[in-house]
């Protein structure tokens, strides 16, 4: 309480799990994954006050979101602040959704072929996003434009690659192995 102010409070919510929270660009707004509803959703809420301004998406409710993978990734916010991009579970594999950050309207579903996805970003012109890919046991860094198209795969090793992220030239993605 010195140097943070919680924003959800678990005896209040009836949540057990509030995680992967991602500020907005302007620092308004936090989006982040609860299950206060006894399912995981994503839920935008006031940054600074904690105040749930919208569940912006249901998951585990039907074929298009069987599991939010919340545990081991993170949601993502485009530079305009206008969309947020998540990995799901759908049927046998992943998809990295891009939804309407007001109205949460599915902008676009990105699927390939790799045994899972995880951690999505922007890059800072919000024309590509960086995502780990899992592929045969391993995890490799990929682009693709927001699109769904010109996937590139940039690592190809047998290390551990997390947490990817644009340099701010966009040339660059720097990330966590």
């Amino acid at each position: 309480s010195q140097f943070a102010k919680r924003l959800t409070h678990q005896g209040e919510d009836m949540s057990g799990t509030n995680l992967a929270p991602c500020i907005s660009p302007d620092g308004e707004e936090v989006a982040f994954i609860s299950d206060r509803s006894l399912y995981s959703d994503i839920y935008v809420a006031d940054a600074t006050t904690g105040r749930i301004k919208k569940r912006l998406v249901k998951g585990e409710r039907t074929g298009s979101f069987e599991s939010l993978r919340f545990f081991s990734t993170s949601l993502a916010w485009s530079p305009d602040g206008k969309m947020i991009a998540f990995p799901a579970k759908i049927g046998g594999g992943d998809a990295i959704y891009v939804v309407d950050a007001k109205k949460g309207k599915i902008l676009r579903k990105l699927t390939f072929p790799l045994d899972g996805v995880l951690s999505p970003t922007f890059s800072h012109d919000g024309a590509r996003i960086a995502f780990v890919g899992l592929d045969g046991g391993k995890s490799d860094l990929f682009v693709v434009d927001v699109d769904g198209q010109n996937v590139k795969r940039l690592t190809d090793d047998r290390f551990t690659d997390r947490d990817p992220q644009f340099t701010p030239d966009g040339r660059t993605v720097a990330f966590t192995t």
